[in-house]
């Protein structure tokens, strides 16, 4: 109810300015996430898998592209144990500069190597390649202790074949740290004049592995995107940290991609 800034108050006082929310302080955050990589890019490592339709052939240490004559082919990796219990998975790769063609890749995880899920496709990002010439999938969020992953290639427009020069796959276990529902009691959700924002000191951000300087612009326009794997269960805070590491590090973007992130609960995390 509106108080009248007229006559004598002992105690209170009237004041048009929105009240300060106190930033509470939480623990230092745990670093330690896991992070494995596999490479794959020798003739040796490629032949260890199934081969439909390809050839290995003496570009770079080793590349696979379709035999000749081949419209479209299939590489079939041997089933791979991570060192650790993974949430998140992302597959980067490079071609030759002539490569043509097309190339789509499929992962599925299982937690004892025996009984597995189903495929699941991953999609390129839209973005051109980053630094140093890697493309990369959107990150694959799910649990698993083993992983197989399988290549598609088909012919350009023009009749020629892609040339996969080099592939990796990163496993990541950034469960470590706060949950969403401890930040969310901590920061109390959203208030009635705007929503509460939750610091990167908070989430777990380990600014020790940004390498770009933060760029402060006026904003023109705000867009909302969406992340591209179903909703896993996974704890939303731990989903954040691992698109931290994968866009900072493993994309070399120099941080994560986008301003905020909000998750199901409607959590916003800078």
């Amino acid at each position: 109810s509106a108080v009248p800034n007229v006559g004598t108050f002992v105690g209170p006082s009237v004041s048009e300015a929105e009240p300060t929310v106190p930033v509470p302080t939480l623990p230092p955050i745990p670093t330690s996430a896991q992070v494995r990589d596999f490479f794959w890019s020798t003739r040796q490592e490629w032949e260890g898998g199934t081969l439909d339709g390809l050839e290995v052939v003496a570009q770079a240490e080793g590349a696979l592209r379709l035999t000749s004559g081949t419209v479209e082919g299939e590489y079939l990796s041997l089933p791979v144990q991570s060192p650790f219990p993974f949430m998140a998975l992302g597959v980067c790769w490079t071609t030759s500069p002539a490569s043509r063609g097309s190339l789509s890749f499929d992962v599925r995880l299982s937690q004892d190597g025996d009984s597995w899920g189903e495929w699941c496709s991953l999609q390129e990002d839209e973005d051109a390649p980053g630094r140093h010439g890697w493309h990369s999938t959107n990150l694959l969020l799910g649990e698993g202790r083993f992983f197989q992953y399988r290549v598609r290639f088909r012919v350009s427009s023009e009749g020629e074949s892609p040339v996969l020069t080099s592939l990796r796959v990163v496993c990541l276990d950034t469960r470590p740290g706060p949950t969403a529902a401890e930040l969310a009691a901590t920061y109390g959700g959203v208030s009635s004049s705007r929503p509460l924002v939750i610091p990167r000191s908070a989430w777990g951000a380990e600014e020790h592995l940004m390498f770009w300087p933060p760029e402060y612009r006026v904003p023109k326009v705000i867009i909302l995107h969406h992340t591209g794997s179903a909703d896993t269960g996974l704890d939303p805070a731990a989903v954040v940290r691992a698109l931290y590491y994968y866009d900072t590090v493993v994309r070399e973007w120099g941080d994560i991609g986008y301003n905020y992130l909000i998750d199901r609960f409607g959590n916003i995390y800078e």
